[in-house]
């Protein structure tokens, strides 16, 4: 968790039961609940020019779903598989797109993440990012890892092609840059990484589409 994350209770428990039953869950992500009071936690992916995107998504009452990615400040990991995926990247250091990266590798992977809503934490979103780093600087950050994860990750052809024609539109965005000065050690991390790889992009991608 989170240092900005607090148990309410202890229905975290209830996670252990979807790992039992289900050996190729990788993730179960957490309700949360903001400082306003909403509660959020489940999430949705879509590609569109030439990239990934993620967004929020309506939480259905009392149902569990798959969800794209496990938000690592309130969730819980299977750790044989945590481990055997390689854990959480440092390149994403100090914050953004890890743990997207990292639930994006389980799903390429076989594996599953899911959302329970029944599991509720509180989380105030970047209370703590917020207050350490300036926004100029969390945008960057943001941006440059955010490339990190499509240059890391992405198989696909179509894909692949669609990203390298959109990327000229980015170049003067805060980040770009420092994501190309990475780019052999990206390309190596690539090269490791996509050996554990069973499914496209498009079928990630698709099977949220679909809902």
């Amino acid at each position: 968790m989170n240092s900005d994350v607090v148990l309410r209770d202890d229905s975290f428990k209830k996670a252990i039961d979807h790992f039992k039953k289900n050996k190729k869950l990788f993730a179960v992500g957490f309700s949360q609940i903001e400082k306003d009071g909403k509660i959020v936690g489940a999430n949705t992916c879509y590609f569109k020019n030439g990239f990934i995107n993620h967004s929020h998504k309506k939480i259905s009452d009392k149902k569990i779903e798959k969800i794209f990615w496990a938000e690592g400040g309130a969730s819980i990991f299977r750790r044989d598989l945590f481990l055997k995926l390689g854990s959480l990247d440092e390149l994403f250091n100090p914050f953004y797109w890890e743990d997207i990266d990292l639930s994006y590798r389980a799903w390429k992977s076989g594996y599953q993440v899911i959302f329970d809503p029944n599991i509720l934490v509180e989380h105030h979103h970047e209370s703590t990012i917020g207050k350490y780093f300036q926004q100029q600087k969390i945008l960057r950050t943001a941006f440059r890892n955010q490339l990190y994860f499509h240059w890391k990750n992405l198989t696909d052809k179509e894909f692949l092609i669609k990203h390298l024609i959109n990327l000229p539109k980015q170049i003067f965005r805060p980040g770009f840059f420092d994501a190309l000065l990475n780019l052999p050690k990206i390309l190596k991390l690539r090269k490791k990484v996509t050996k554990l790889f069973k499914k496209t992009d498009k079928e990630i991608i698709n099977q949220f589409n679909y809902d």
